[in-house]
């Protein structure tokens, strides 16, 4: 298999990034929901919180080499799709894009402008001494971000299962891994 992309395939890259991407968002969604079972201020929840931001900045970093990655390789064709459909797809995957980079930098606004710094594997970046107005908007974005995302990823399994179940074409397995 083609490490790049084609107009008939994705390439092993893509479909790498695609599904560690999927894997590092719901670790992020399993240690939020950790979070909830320590109490405030405990070694436990600390722990948790730390995985969270370092994991949160291995998602953005990923989802930019993604984004990127994208832009530089051919699409496989979706000439053979209704216009709505292709329409509904391109949406769908920007705006997984897009929350996928705004979410962890809301988290990133929050935790710089809040009382610590930002903890990825052992190195804290910021003093955590910034703006309070920064601080509450990357609170209140970052707790509406995951409801859009769960929305925009429940879409996007919605429509490769309609592809593979319903209308029986080859969307869906272009990107399972060992698909040629």
């Amino acid at each position: 298999m083609s490490l790049r992309d084609t107009t008939e395939q994705y390439g092993s890259l893509t479909k790498f990034l695609h599904w560690s991407l999927l894997i590092l968002v719901a670790i992020q969604f399993l240690l939020a929901s950790m979070m909830d079972l320590y109490p405030k201020g405990s070694a436990a929840k600390a722990n948790v919180m730390v995985s969270h931001e370092t994991v949160g900045v291995l998602v953005i970093a990923a989802a930019v080499v993604f984004v990127l990655w994208r832009l530089s390789n051919p699409r496989p064709s979706l000439a053979s799709l209704p216009a709505w459909q292709r329409y509904l797809a391109r949406f769908t995957h920007g705006l997984i894009y897009l929350l996928i980079v705004l979410q962890p930098l809301s988290g990133i606004l929050m935790v710089v402008n809040g009382d610590h710094g930002l903890h990825f594997f052992g190195l804290t970046v910021g003093s955590g001494a910034g703006s309070e107005v920064l601080k509450e908007i990357g609170e209140t974005t970052h707790g509406i971000f995951p409801v859009l995302i769960l929305i925009a990823l429940g879409l996007h399994l919605v429509g490769a299962l309609y592809h593979h179940f319903v209308a029986r074409d080859d969307v869906l397995r272009r990107m399972l891994p060992g698909h040629r």
